[in-house]
């Protein structure tokens, strides 16, 4: 997988060159040389995507790579760096009207920032912001959970009723066929009784 994100970021120079996808491809190559703990590397990665981003206007994008070149200056414990990048991404997310899950981890990471910093002031205060946004997104997400499960609810019991009413027809329809058999069946019995 490794060698394949390496091969699509360095399709620059060809002809199916799309600034969106290779940025998504650097930015996935950042975390996975962040997983990896090799910091330098995934750096050279956030900051490419983070120039692609910015050559294709691409705010939200900009908001997401700067919120993870914090977490590895953090990593690094260089937190000048750190609080400069956390600082550029809440100024992106404001900008584009707020990605809340963005803005979320935002909270999170300048919480962590303080709390090196010592300032348990401020970190409680964003731990807050965290909490709060997160139990929002949290009531949200379970909200739209059980409309999904109502409506899935209401269209089982739908096709339950739609069901046991094709049963009740067929039921009548083959009531009704008997009927008409014994009706045919006294017919020619009586018929040839009478003659």
């Amino acid at each position: 997988a490794l060698d394949y994100l390496l091969a699509a970021a360095h399709k620059k120079d060809s002809l199916e060159f799309n600034i969106g996808s290779t940025a998504n491809t650097l930015s996935n190559l950042g975390i996975v040389y962040m997983e990896k703990q090799e910091y330098t590397t995934s750096k050279r990665y956030y900051q490419r995507a983070y120039q692609l981003r910015k050559l294709n206007e691409d705010y939200g994008g900009q908001a997401e790579v700067a919120l993870n070149l914090g977490n590895v200056y953090y990593e690094q414990q260089r937190y000048d760096s750190m609080i400069f990048w956390l600082r550029k991404s809440k100024q992106l997310v404001d900008q584009v009207g707020g990605d809340a899950l963005t803005e979320r981890l935002l909270y999170s990471h300048f919480s962590d920032y303080y709390k090196a910093r010592g300032n348990y002031d401020s970190a409680y205060h964003y731990l807050y912001k965290y909490d709060t946004l997160n139990q929002r997104l949290f009531s949200e997400e379970k909200a739209s959970e059980l409309s999904l499960l109502r409506v899935e609810f209401e269209t089982e019991k739908k096709s339950k009723e739609l069901a046991l009413q094709k049963v009740e027809l067929d039921q009548t329809r083959d009531t009704m066929w008997k009927l008409v058999a014994a009706l045919m069946l006294v017919m020619v019995q009586a018929s040839t009784s009478y003659l």
